[in-house]
């Protein structure tokens, strides 16, 4: 466990609590599949956010804005994982979701006064997160 992590997690986690009120700020569950060639580098530094440079979406420059990818369920995004059997376990803070929708959302930042986005059009499974703090 990387102590900072947790650190850097707590401290969002009460802020939005004092901004958007406890209920809104509960963490939740998503899952993140990957490459196994990633699992080294994802599980020492954590999940990045794609910058184009160093950083780069699997497929394409991101359907619903340039982020992290998760999804609430376990199965929904298997294929990322090219044969992997194994994926990431995260606790996240979805906070304010946008409803992001393709092609309207392509490749977008975080839509202001939001702190996640989330597939209109994919019955909500696909989750994008824009920060990794």
């Amino acid at each position: 466990v990387n102590i900072s992590f947790v650190q850097n997690f707590v401290v969002k986690y009460f802020k939005m609590c004092e901004e958007i009120g406890h209920k809104q700020s509960y963490p939740k569950i998503v899952y993140h599949w990957t490459r196994t060639a990633n699992f080294n580098a994802i599980s020492n530094t954590g999940l990045k956010v794609p910058d184009g440079v160093a950083i780069r979406h699997a497929t394409d420059t991101g359907f619903y804005g340039r982020g992290v990818y998760t999804s609430p369920d376990p199965e929904y995004a298997r294929g990322y994982g090219h044969g992997a059997t194994k994926l990431f376990v995260c606790l996240s803070l979805p906070g304010r979701q946008y409803k992001a929708s393709y092609p309207q959302s392509l490749g977008k930042p975080l839509k202001e006064g939001y702190d996640s986005h989330v597939s209109k059009d994919r019955n909500e499974m696909e989750w994008v997160f824009f920060t990794t703090e």
